[in-house]
């Protein structure tokens, strides 16, 4: 039996609201007592948090890539995998390799969503079942919206059956064609080929129909419009199972971010207007968005420094995530708590994991963070393998100090 203490802890919990100067004891891998007036045995290894948040760990929704050294940085300790991977995570056995090769390579724990469709190609649906006993805690196409109505409507069908979580990346890919901006003036004086923004509600809006069929858990993976947040916070009174998320791009960052052919800022949905970035941030503030996630995707310089049209989409997410979603608290006016739910209990309530919250008995994932350390985003300074990053030079708040996983530190910030 290993016993290990945090004093001097800003305890939060996003699920209870606990907010107060306190410590908290691991045994083991489990959180075994917090509070304000606890007792420390004698003996035990001490960390002082020196008044800094110690809160549960960051639970990322949506990655491209496995990069646990860096998303253990960024004070993650849960990542959900997309399908889009090597292998292509399509059968029970796919999930079951990637699950053990993370577990045994990685310092912070991966989980897989399963590919919808046979091959991402949307014409037939997987072995979603098969997948499920396996461990995989969703379904997606990943980049691809499901375009099949027919096809849609049976997966969210056999999903209902299951109970089984079906994520969508919402585009019309037919009205999306070749678009890789926002259909308006900066893509017309760039001439780039462009897309609307109708095309994310379109796709949201046939969704939302087969949804009155249905009891499926369904979650829009990448909410980036004004449109599709009001049709989801509609969507929600009428008592749907319905949840979204959204990345840090779409609420830091507006379509000028591409003028001059910035391709580290080519991303997918690409980046909207400046109506839709406020409508964005309102939406994690009321709640309507209930989930952030890192989008990370990292692509090599090659890929990225072609011509726009040719360039690859995606950005690199691990690093950022906190200090990127802290701006919501410190220059938007969302509280706090609200910023952390978004990454530590509301996707844990969505996926069905014990993680984040502090709760005794539960796994000692958790993090420790200094949420006002100003610094300014350096992608050299990065740990992930890529480096392809719109925030360079953004000045920041808010800092990682230590992550934990199943109470051991898989980072520690140096000086700290």
């Amino acid at each position: 039996m290993t016993i290990t203490a945090f004093i001097n802890a800003r305890l939060i919990d996003p699920i209870t609201g606990r907010d107060e100067l306190g410590s908290l004891l691991i045994e083991d891998a489990l959180i075994m007592d917090l509070g304000t007036d606890i007792s420390i045995p004698k003996g035990v290894k001490t960390t002082d948090c020196k008044g800094y948040i110690l809160s549960p760990g960051l639970i990322d929704m949506e990655s491209y890539a496995t990069d646990g050294t860096s998303a253990a940085k960024g004070g993650i300790t849960t990542s959900l995998l997309m399908p889009y991977f090597e292998p292509l995570i399509e059968n029970n056995i796919s999930v079951e390799y990637i699950q053990h090769k993370t577990k045994t390579s990685e310092p912070i724990k991966y989980h897989v969503f399963g590919s919808a469709t046979e091959g991402l190609e949307g014409t037939t649906m997987s072995e979603l079942g098969r997948m499920a006993q396996s461990g995989a805690l969703g379904f997606t196409d990943a980049r691809k919206a499901i375009e099949k109505t027919n096809l849609m409507r049976r997966i969210l069908e056999y999903a209902s059956g299951e109970d089984l979580l079906i994520l969508q990346h919402i585009e019309d890919p037919d009205l999306t064609g070749q678009g890789v901006a926002t259909e308006g003036e900066t893509a017309t004086r760039m001439g780039l080929p462009s897309a609307p923004l109708e095309a994310e509600v379109m796709m949201l809006d046939r969704d939302l129909r087969l949804l009155e069929l249905t009891l499926t858990r369904y979650h829009a993976k990448t909410v980036t419009t004004e449109k599709a947040i009001n049709a989801i916070k509609e969507a929600k009174k009428s008592g749907k199972r319905v949840t979204c998320g959204t990345s840090p791009q779409y609420f830091s960052l507006n379509e000028k971010a591409i003028i001059e052919y910035r391709t580290f800022a080519k991303v997918s949905p690409p980046l909207r207007n400046e109506d839709d970035r406020l409508a964005v941030v309102q939406g994690i503030k009321d709640g309507t968005i209930d989930v952030i996630s890192s989008s990370h995707d990292p692509q090599s310089v090659d890929l990225k420094r072609l011509p726009f049209e040719q360039a690859a989409t995606g950005i690199v997410g691990y690093e950022t995530l906190l200090p990127l979603a802290l701006e919501l608290h410190h220059s938007a006016g969302v509280d706090l708590i609200t910023v952390l739910k978004t990454m530590t209990s509301n996707p844990a309530k969505i996926l069905g994991l014990e993680t984040g919250q502090l709760k005794v008995g539960t796994p000692a994932d958790l993090m420790v963070f200094n949420p006002s350390s100003p610094w300014r985003i350096k992608v050299d300074n990065f740990l992930s393998d890529n480096q392809n990053s719109p925030f360079d030079n953004r000045p920041v708040q808010g800092r990682v100090i230590e992550t934990i996983v199943d109470g051991k530190t898989v980072y520690k910030r140096s000086g700290e």
